[in-house]
């Protein structure tokens, strides 16, 4: 009986352990999607949302779904991402640095507008001097598969709208750490526009003190009726037809009246 009684015992804390420990890690999950929710929503002055959210410490990975980013203001949606897949090494927090070895985003939906000043999107600036010190983030690979970018060209009256579908990203080595913002990760992408397959491998500073971006671009069966439209005026000679490949010297760099 005493045996018995002890084994009943055990158990009950055995449970009660068990009990304790889920509790704990719900607890934790719901404090880390609320706190990478307000971190997006401080660093992308926008507002973010996400459907679900899970986190393994073991194992260093994040998984994602449902991402959402709107513009704070106007509630028009700016992005959104079917899946999000986050591999971290936890051992770089001892620096001050978030280090992703790799992000991968399924099926992400992105809507921007080109201005007489520039491309109109998601604030990605730097904090200035007198913000609180933050974490630097460094990013070693980024995957994009299945994208999808809505351009809406307000340069022109009426707004002139385009599509770019099944994008694929390939990003590496990029970096908001203060020895590391000034430096060219190479990028390459590649989509579908009008059934045109359209593809870029360049650079891109998104943090430096003056961003910046060098994409050299092909457009390959390219219709020169459909690429003569969207080239600056005086471009392209009148009456432009046929199909053709199409290369475009793509770059920009920040200046204090735009880009």
């Amino acid at each position: 009986p005493g045996l018995l009684w002890l084994g009943f015992v055990l158990s009950g804390l055995l449970a009660l352990g068990l009990l304790a420990l889920v509790g704990l890690v719900v607890t934790f999950q719901a404090a880390v999607h609320w706190i990478v929710e307000r971190e997006l929503t401080r660093t992308l002055d926008a507002r973010v949302r996400i459907d679900r959210l899970r986190i393994s410490p073991v194992t260093g990975t994040l998984t994602a779904t449902g991402l959402s980013v709107y513009d704070k203001s106007s509630r028009q949606p700016l992005l959104r991402i079917q899946d999000v897949e986050i591999q971290v090494l936890p051992g770089a927090l001892w620096y001050r640095e978030i280090l992703i070895t790799h992000l991968r985003l399924v099926q992400p939906e992105a809507w921007l507008a080109l201005t007489p000043g520039g491309i109109s999107w998601l604030s990605l600036g730097v904090p200035g001097d007198n913000s609180p010190s933050r974490l630097a983030v460094s990013f070693r690979n980024v995957e994009v598969r299945g994208g999808r970018i809505h351009i809406a060209d307000r340069r022109r009256t009426p707004e002139h709208r385009e599509v770019v579908e099944a994008i694929a990203v390939s990003l590496r080595d990029l970096s908001t750490r203060d020895d590391r913002r000034e430096a060219r990760p190479v990028l390459t992408l590649s989509g579908k526009w009008r059934g045109m397959t359209v593809s870029a491998e360049g650079w891109v500073a998104p943090f430096a003190q003056r961003r910046a971006f060098h994409l050299p671009m092909r457009i390959r069966r390219a219709d020169l009726g459909q690429v003569a439209g969207i080239l600056p005026p005086g471009l392209a000679p009148p009456g432009l037809a046929g199909n053709a490949e199409v290369a475009v010297d793509v770059q920009g760099q920040e200046a204090d009246s735009g880009w």
